[in-house]
């Protein structure tokens, strides 16, 4: 994910203002929630969605470096796999039954 500087700033304001790293993500929702024009009335909630230790490159151009906690630190070390698939339900329906629902029935009994 490319570093902004949205989410730089993003991520500076809330180390400032509540000593917490966010990561990428939620930086970028939290910078939008901060972009909208106040007294719309509105409630908003923003949830962090990763722990920011997982984005080590992108936390890097924030001068921030969180500590991994050590489930997190043991998966960043085991093979990455990645299979891409077209834009459709059907097709991702077939794939995750193929690879979990099939594969499964032949290990069980």
């Amino acid at each position: 994910m490319p570093e902004t500087p949205q989410r730089a700033v993003a991520w500076r304001r809330y180390m400032a203002k509540r000593s917490y790293i966010l990561c990428p993500h939620t930086a970028a929702g939290l910078h939008t929630l901060d972009a909208l024009p106040p007294g719309d009335g509105q409630s908003y909630i923003c949830m962090a969605t990763a722990h920011p230790g997982k984005f080590q490159d992108v936390s890097q151009h924030a001068d921030m470096s969180p500590p991994l906690p050590p489930q997190l630190e043991g998966l960043l070390r085991r093979p990455q796999r990645c299979l891409h698939a077209p834009n459709d339900k059907e097709a991702i329906k077939a794939i995750l039954e193929q690879r979990y629902v099939r594969g499964r029935e032949g290990r069980e009994g």
